[in-house]
């Protein structure tokens, strides 16, 4: 009898843990997917200096809740950078449409942004030259793009170049020594994929390549007329323009269309 009412306590006492435990968990993955969200954003970029260890959660739902949960302020704190930038684009072209002219000061920002965006000889350009060219690269990229291709490309975060490079997005770089060498390399080339300081680094440089370079240009051809239409600039329109984005080119369109989809990364 008093052996059974020993088994009925350690039985309570291991429900209680069981609880315990749970709740911890539960404290645990909540506190972790709103701190970052919950931020100021001028806190955003000094908190999340690096990725988590998203290799902890077991149950993929939680993993992908918490990728998403901490990219989401950082893609949209760099697109908002971008939408200032193409602020002042505007009010750069407003100027220019009303005096035909801009004075030393707005030529000098139009320029900055020229520099910044990557315009070949824009010292040689006229202002309309300048401007044409900035319309079509100064645009947000759609945060649905941008989680779905980190997801892709860094395998939820827990890749070799996520980890230790704060790459999410593969770029590549091509001075010795300016990344990490991957392991399967061919021989005789010389890339390496490029390290950032922080993950926050890592979208700015995929967003810029993706509004500045040629292989892009599709991309931002299919944005520019959505805007012309005003229709919604979306991921899954955009995701057209990446075929040079991978050799495995309209596979590689179709499979981050489907994590869009799934992920229900634009609802």
């Amino acid at each position: 009898m008093q052996e059974f009412g020993q088994d009925k306590e350690r039985t309570f006492l291991l429900y209680i843990l069981c609880l315990f435990v749970a709740a911890l968990l539960i404290y645990f993955l909540l506190v972790r997917k709103e701190t970052v969200l919950s931020l100021p954003e001028a806190e955003i970029e000094k908190v999340a200096q690096h990725l988590p260890d998203f290799s902890e959660y077991t149950v993929v739902r939680d993993r992908k809740e918490a990728f998403f949960a901490f990219l989401s302020p950082l893609a949209e704190k760099v697109n908002g950078e971008i939408k200032a930038d193409r602020e002042l684009l505007k009010q750069l072209q407003k100027v220019f449409r009303t005096r035909a002219q801009l004075s030393s000061r707005q030529r000098q920002e139009l320029e900055t942004l020229a520099d910044k965006y990557r315009v070949e000889d824009y010292q040689a350009l006229d202002v309309e030259s300048i401007i044409n060219t900035l319309q079509r690269r100064v645009a947000p990229i759609p945060k649905s793009l941008i989680l779905a291709q980190a997801a892709n490309e860094s395998a939820w975060g827990r890749s070799r170049f996520a980890l230790e490079g704060n790459n999410l997005f593969g770029q590549w770089c091509f001075e010795p020594g300016c990344g990490l060498v991957p392991s399967d390399r061919p021989a005789g080339k010389r890339y390496e994929v490029a390290m950032f300081r922080a993950p926050i680094d890592s979208i700015r440089s995929y967003v810029m390549n993706l509004n500045t370079f040629s292989a892009y240009r599709e991309l931002r051809e299919i944005r520019l007329q959505l805007q012309q239409q005003q229709q919604p600039v979306t991921g899954t329109a955009l995701a057209d323009g990446l075929i040079n984005y991978s050799t495995r080119r309209e596979e590689y369109i179709a499979e981050i269309k489907l994590m869009i989809e799934q992920n229900h990364l634009e609802q």
